[in-house]
């Protein structure tokens, strides 16, 4: 009998010290488990993803093709933010921290540049999130910078972006090969061009172009000014308001910040068969965009299941394709496998894509506090 009591308590013993295990494991810090319980901890959560809203093709890419196959593969809900402006979202995280509070609504964030500088340096970001994820350890490998920020595995690459212009060939005869040559075709075509106003970050990466080899970058944005769509005296607010203008006509040039936009839109319908992707000679910026987690993200797990699932082959070969994002892979080409390496060649040949001439006219993001300045500048000397 005492014996049977003794194996009792025994066994009692090591039920509790199993229940307190796993109850350590369910608090514990997601970055301190392995993929697997990550996985399963993921299962079931709602995750809320923040990222700019401003392009139909976008929001369709969020949320149907990763909205439904989140849902199919690993049971998780993403729960879609559209916004105009990261900014407001990264100041709605640092009010969080000021208030301490724990439990944000923010899982997951689209980022780059100044406001990941300013999340970096304000102490909003979760991790080292590249320590857990297979596929970047499998396609990537090492974190780029971000507008020459060091990233430290605080966010994840997503994409690659690069400037274009977009421009209607029945009405743009002549050559430009130079941004000079666009200020000529400016001069001598008075309300045929504009650009859209900052805070939009297309608007403001083609303002820095003119600031990339020149120290008298503003000059030359006043020089053109008064030759602009209404003299330069309104902008459209948005990249997508400044489409519309050209679709129906208004101006000649539209421009963007993703590669294979003029196809895009092509196949779309919204623009003519006329609209041709000019790539200047003397360059134009290129970046990597990220994903993030907040600090306070509800949904740590959920969010880095998300992110790992964003940078498979999968999920890149589709935002790849033109009719669907058309945004550059993160993913490096010496870590596909054979079959992935002949579905990009097939893309690539399908859509007459270019990729050369995007890398051979690549040019450098500034700093965060570059582009502040000369954002700054813009608003007090042109805007204002």
């Amino acid at each position: 009998m005492k014996k049977t009591i003794l194996l009792i308590i025994i066994i009692l013993f090591v039920l509790m010290a199993m229940s307190c295990e796993s109850t350590k494991e369910n608090t514990q810090d997601p970055l301190e488990n392995s993929w697997k319980k990550i996985v399963e901890a993921g299962k079931g959560s709602t995750v809320n993803l923040y990222y700019w809203g401003g392009s139909t093709a976008i929001n369709n890419y969020f949320n149907d093709f990763v909205t439904r196959n989140l849902k199919d593969k690993y049971e998780i809900t993403l729960n879609t933010v559209p916004v105009s402006d990261i900014k407001d979202i990264v100041n709605k995280i640092l009010t969080e921290k000021q208030n301490n509070q724990i439990d944000g609504s923010v899982d997951l964030l689209w980022i780059n540049g100044e406001n990941f500088k300013l999340m970096k340096d304000e102490d909003l970001l979760y991790g080292d999130l590249t320590s857990v994820l297979p596929n970047f350890d499998q396609y990537i490998k090492e974190n780029p910078l971000d507008f020459n920020e060091k990233t430290k595995g605080l966010e994840v690459p997503f994409g690659k972006a690069q400037f274009v212009l977009v421009y209607n060939e029945e009405r743009v005869t002549k050559e430009i090969n130079t941004l000079e040559d666009l200020s000529q075709w400016i001069k001598n075509n008075p309300g045929r061009f504009t650009y859209p106003s900052i805070p939009d970050f297309t608007g403001s990466a083609f303002i820095r172009h003119f600031y990339y080899n020149e120290s008298n970058g503003i000059n030359q944005l006043k020089a053109i000014n008064p030759y602009l769509w209404r003299q330069g005296k309104t902008y459209p607010s948005s990249a997508g308001a400044l489409d519309t203008l050209y679709s129906q006509g208004e101006v000649d040039f539209t421009m963007s910040y993703t590669p294979f936009h003029q196809i895009q839109k092509i196949k779309s319908g919204e623009f003519s068969d006329a609209s041709k992707t000019l790539i200047l000679k003397d360059g134009t910026l290129s970046n990597t965009h990220f994903l993030t987690i907040p600090f306070n993200g509800t949904e740590k797990s959920g969010a880095l299941v998300a992110i790992n699932y964003l940078i498979s082959f999968e999920a890149q070969y589709e935002k790849m394709k033109p009719t669907v994002w058309g945004d550059l892979m993160v993913l490096k080409e010496e870590y596909l496998s054979t079959e992935e390496k002949e579905a990009i060649a097939l893309l690539i040949e399908d859509y007459q894509l270019d990729l050369e001439m995007f890398e051979n006219n690549r040019l450098e993001e500034f700093s965060g506090d570059q582009i502040e300045a000369i954002e700054k500048e813009w608003i007090n000397e042109i805007l204002e």
